[in-house]
């Protein structure tokens, strides 16, 4: 497998599970697990539209979130805040595996640069997760004014790699997002996980068995 010149990670889905015990914690911390599935809600919703820029789409967000959640746009802002500010830090402590985290490890030692895309809330969520000095690169969809799959966000990832997208391969747990998205930028998509695979070139079980492919020697 020919290594890339960087690689982009899906967060959420990718760098940790997103199963039984992220759910555990959100439901045994008042609102957040009904904050949690609102925004989601909200963001789907939003999903293929294409703003001018990342306040356009904060507002769009607010009004979607308030019309969901029978409050005004001032308060949906406020309940996007506290899943940032409150929820996330408390939910995703410690959730990377420890495999996850040496794989990446190993391909940040080897020289390739590594970027985080996620459609939000990416630096809290590295934060939480302790792994955001791995990341030489960090981008958020929604500051770029569209969710996955838009290309834009996508493109943003390899302009502050400072290399063409065509030399990035974009890591992802979702065929219709990541994988659809970066083919789109003229990336290459790698699938991980149990999802169908839909046009990925690569397809891993999980992150660690994906980067010790990347890290093979040659044939």
């Amino acid at each position: 497998m020919t290594r890339p010149a960087a690689v982009s990670f899906d967060v959420d889905g990718t760098l940790y599970p997103v199963g039984w015990r992220l759910l555990l914690r959100a439901a045994v911390r008042p609102g957040a697990l009904r904050t949690l599935r609102l925004v989601k809600r909200a963001r789907e919703r939003l999903r293929g539209r294409d703003f001018p820029d990342g306040t356009a789409l904060a507002g769009a967000l607010a009004t979607e979130l308030g019309a969901l959640a029978g409050m005004d746009a001032a308060a949906a802002r406020t309940l996007v805040a506290t899943l940032r500010t409150r929820h996330w830090p408390a939910l995703l402590h410690g959730l990377v595996p420890a495999a996850t985290r040496r794989a990446l490890e190993e391909l940040a030692a080897a020289g390739t640069p590594l970027a985080a895309f996620s459609d939000h809330d990416v630096e809290v969520k590295l934060q939480a997760l302790g792994v955001r000095p791995l990341f030489a690169v960090v981008v958020n969809a929604e500051d770029e004014g569209a969710y996955k799959p838009h290309p834009r966000g996508f493109l943003a990832v390899a302009a502050r790699l400072g290399v063409p997208a065509a030399a990035v391969l974009h890591v992802g747990d979702r065929a219709d997002t990541d994988v659809a998205g970066a083919l789109a930028a003229g990336m290459r998509a790698a699938l991980v996980g149990p999802g169908a695979p839909g046009d990925a070139q690569i397809v891993a079980p999980t992150v660690s068995v994906l980067v010790r492919r990347l890290l093979a020697p040659p044939d």
